[in-house]
């Protein structure tokens, strides 16, 4: 396997855990040092997770709760049970949407079971109402989440903040009546299930079913790699390098599909906007570095710069982190529809007036920056000897670029900061 096919593929976090998959090139600290998401491990509600510059480590004793992947926002870290769909097309009842923890018998026929509902994000809940069509979404509160190591500190399902999140997306487009529902369907404590569920039929597993994974680990994931095992979800996809951010694209698609269903146009909301300043000089680095190619190079007929498609832009931060000129902000979009992939930038190319090379920069310059550099480190020279060694550094005051003509100095002193 080519090493990017290595890093594209599912990995387990930990043989004896095989329940969770982690995938390398998704991954935003794994892609770059730079990045400072930690999501996954502040997610976890038993610190089974430790966030490290090389992805996650499981450290700890995992509870399958899949609330880590709810919290990713790549999809870099995916669980079994989570990507399930409703069974029966013709059902009119409501959807019960039900826990592993729950005896099977127990839930309601046709029941949706996933690992935990803190594992449901919004753009899985999204989908559940899209693929429900009339049919209500209920999620069942079995009254176990106080005692349950899934919800942490939790009295109920740690589903809230996706719960939220659906019913305002579904607000924006008049469709209040179709959120998802919580609903209180206590159960007897004793038929809590205490062993940590996992896929494979939801079996329990008890420590002595432990350790015998840890001794028959490599033929589990022999089992995972030849398909007899556990399905693995789809991997992320890439496209030139760059990650196809799962959960966002899962959420607008379910919000485009109830949109049209609707006759109507999605909200602004549900789009960030780049605010490039003047200050831009055209590195970027924020493009290079963009892990879902949100922002993009480009060179056309009307120059050189960027481009911004914030349907991809997952507001992860590091283009404003590493932008030298912090000419960069991502912002809640204002009035302005989404119109797709949009110039960002264009700085215009110039000739320079000394080498007759072409070159782009963010600032009029006459120069190109090569020759700038030359003419800085002569003109430096040059006042050393007037003035002696050292003036150059602003004892006799600032010196002027050679490149810029003189009413330009201000933007050559914001350029530099």
């Amino acid at each position: 396997m080519s090493e990017s096919a290595e890093q594209s593929a599912w990995h387990r976090l930990s043989d004896a855990q095989p329940w969770l998959l982690w995938q390398e090139n998704a991954c935003l600290p794994a892609r770059s040092p730079l990045s400072d998401c930690r999501a996954c491990s502040q997610a976890c509600p038993v610190d089974a997770l430790t966030a490290t510059p090389k992805g996650p480590q499981l450290t700890g004793d995992c509870v399958a709760c899949g609330r880590c992947t709810a919290a990713c926002p790549t999809g870099a870290i995916n669980g079994a049970g989570l990507d399930s769909h409703p069974g029966d097309d013709q059902a009119t009842a409501p959807l019960a949407v039900d826990c592993w923890r729950v005896p099977p018998e127990q839930s309601p026929e046709g029941a949706l079971r996933v690992p935990c509902l803190g594992g449901l994000g919004s753009d899985r809940l999204l989908r559940l109402v899209q693929e429900c069509g009339e049919r209500p979404v209920e999620l069942l509160d079995r009254g176990w989440c106080a005692d349950c190591p899934a919800a942490a500190d939790c009295r109920r399902p740690p589903v809230d903040q996706a719960l939220t999140e659906c019913r305002e997306a579904l607000a924006s487009l008049g469709l209040t009546g179709r959120s998802p529902s919580l609903r209180k369907a206590p159960l007897p404590a004793h038929l809590y299930r205490r062993e940590t569920p996992t896929p494979g039929g939801e079996t329990r597993v008890s420590r002595r079913g432990l350790f015998r994974r840890l001794a028959g680990h490599a033929a589990g994931a022999a089992e995972q790699i030849q398909g007899t095992g556990p399905a693995a979800p789809a991997a992320v996809p890439m496209v030139s390098g760059r990650v196809q951010p799962a959960p966002r694209l899962r959420r607008v698609e379910a919000l485009a599909a109830l949109a049209v269903a609707q006759d109507q146009s999605l909200p602004n909301t549900l789009f960030p906007q780049a605010k490039i300043s003047d200050a831009c000089c055209n590195h970027r680095i924020c493009a290079a570095l963009c892990p879902t190619g949100a922002l993009q190079p480009v060179e056309d007929e009307d120059g050189s710069g960027l481009d911004y498609d914030p349907l991809f832009c997952i507001r992860c931060g590091l283009c404003q982190q590493v932008c030298p000129e912090k000419a960069i902000t991502i912002t809640e979009r204002d009035g302005h529809p989404y119109v797709g992939r949009v110039p960002a930038t264009r700085h215009h190319r110039q000739r320079c007036q000394r080498c007759h090379t072409t070159f782009t920069a963010g600032k009029e310059h006459t120069l190109c920056p090569g020759c700038r550099k030359d003419a800085a480190l002569a003109q430096d020279s040059g006042r050393d000897l007037l003035f002696g060694a050292g003036s150059s550094s602003g004892a006799a005051g600032p010196a002027q670029d050679p490149g810029t003509q003189p009413g330009d100095h201000d933007d050559q002193e914001d350029t530099r900061r």
